[in-house]
């Protein structure tokens, strides 16, 4: 994975909150193989999007991002960057304990 990537799902868990994070966590990654995310393997489900269509159809800038769907898949809210992801993160978290 990124290194950005890697940093903020340590910082995840470091948090209280990263069991309610992590249960409801879903993640696209650009590495070149499955070989690459193998350590969090089981953690979390990984989409591998080697041809980057995730990251185009969403016109994303940064990694890492994150969206917050609800359960009819509509984006409640969005960040892009490790900062400002773990603070969405966090907020998401406050909000669903």
């Amino acid at each position: 994975m990124v290194p950005h990537c890697e940093s903020l799902i340590e910082r995840i868990d470091q948090l209280d909150s990263a069991d309610a994070i992590k249960k409801n966590l879903f993640t696209v990654a650009e590495d070149e193989s499955l070989d690459d995310v193998e350590g969090h393997e089981g953690d979390f489900p990984i989409y591998l999007d080697q041809d980057e269509s995730v990251y185009e159809a969403y016109g994303l800038e940064h990694i890492p991002t994150v969206f917050i769907l609800n359960d009819q898949g509509e984006v409640l809210g969005s960040a892009q960057g490790e900062e400002d992801s773990l603070t969405l993160l966090q907020e998401y978290a406050s909000y669903n304990q």
